[in-house]
């Protein structure tokens, strides 16, 4: 064979098989809308009217007031003379296909084989699926999947300050999850080098405008947060709690409900009880393995890191049991598998 013929055959050969990798997660994709649909149709009506409410700023919860994309989106979708109830199904049904071929293009891209990120993209998906939405899962929680997956994006490729700073705002727009981008720049503006044996990583601070954007960005986070809920909220005879609260509920409210949901809940919520082995197996796992996360590759330890801080701040301030708010997680772990445990496995 001339190497002609192998130079033509070869990049059409990789071309036809992402096309076919694509057209294989269109269909799983809308399966997996399918399942979703399936599962929240007992709460449909529920879910599109919680959702609904924070366009004419008469949330249920003041804490739902500044998640504003996703329903304005699906209000947007409304202007093809559609109702809203179908408009939400087709941002459902979009949007899975959106972030799923997106998750599948990134990690493509990055570890040059489609098999491999077909395998990771497979189990994002089942993942995604399986994670137990013991509440309902709002349009701001599929927009939070969509933009952390293109967050891990910038992780991976070490994108400029810039990248972050214009997912920044946008994902702010759809939910206070966006602050998490703000803590990603604060720790990644540190060099942690590898531990000597029985000892902890040096810390060393390398990129000070990294860090001070990283704490410009959580600082103006919340007060947009806070003023755009104090403006737009106005239902009140709603669920709503003290106007100084940021995540929803009072520190330390949500630290004993969550304590208190930690011990009750192992026997009345199966689907919660879950939630709380991911967590204590993730506290156990860094426990055991503290030499071995040590000596990972500092961008790794980096993201565990990322990963740590948003489950001790959900524990703290947020409601734990509410596992919707975790499915961010799902590119997160992932980037922390391709980093470090990925890395190993290929030595």
């Amino acid at each position: 064979m001339s190497d002609s013929f192998r130079n033509t055959v070869q990049p059409n050969y990789y071309t036809a098989t992402v096309v076919l990798a694509l057209i294989f997660l269109t269909a799983v994709s809308i399966n997996q809308f399918l399942v979703f649909d399936g599962k929240y149709m007992h709460a449909y009506d529920k879910l599109l009217l919680k959702a609904y409410h924070v366009t004419n700023g008469m949330g249920e919860w003041k804490t739902f007031q500044n998640r504003l994309l996703g329903p304005y989106t699906v209000l947007l979708l409304t202007e093809l003379d559609i109702t809203y109830a179908t408009a939400s199904r087709i941002f459902y049904l979009f949007f899975t296909i959106v972030t799923n071929i997106s998750f599948f293009l990134i990690y493509y891209t990055y570890l040059g084989s489609v098999s491999r990120a077909l395998y990771l993209t497979s189990f994002f998906i089942l993942v995604s699926i399986l994670l137990p939405h013991h509440f309902h899962f709002y349009v701001w929680d599929q927009y939070d999947l969509l933009f952390f997956t293109i967050f891990s994006g910038l992780v991976l490729f070490r994108k400029s300050d810039i990248h972050y700073v214009v997912l920044f705002f946008i994902a702010l727009l759809n939910r206070e999850s966006a602050l998490f981008i703000g803590v990603w720049l604060c720790i990644d503006s540190f060099m942690l080098s590898p531990a000597a044996s029985g000892g902890l990583p040096k810390v060393s601070l390398v990129n000070r405008n990294r860090l001070a954007m990283g704490m410009a960005l959580i600082v103006i986070g919340i007060i947009l947060t806070i003023t755009v809920r104090e403006l737009l909220f106005h239902n009140s005879s709603s669920q709503t709690i003290s106007s100084g609260s940021f995540s929803g509920n009072l520190y330390p409210q949500a630290l004993i409900i969550n304590l208190h949901s930690l011990w009750n809940d192992f026997t009345y919520y199966n689907k919660v009880f879950y939630v709380h082995i991911y967590f204590l197996c993730f506290l156990f796992f860094l426990y055991l393995n503290r030499q071995t996360l040590l000596r990972l590759p500092p961008s790794a330890q980096k993201v565990a890191l990322l990963i740590l801080s948003y489950l001790i701040m959900t524990f703290m301030f947020s409601i734990f049991k509410e596992t919707r708010t975790h499915t961010l997680l799902i590119p997160l772990g992932c980037v922390f598998y391709i980093l470090g445990p990925a890395k190993w496995a290929c030595k």
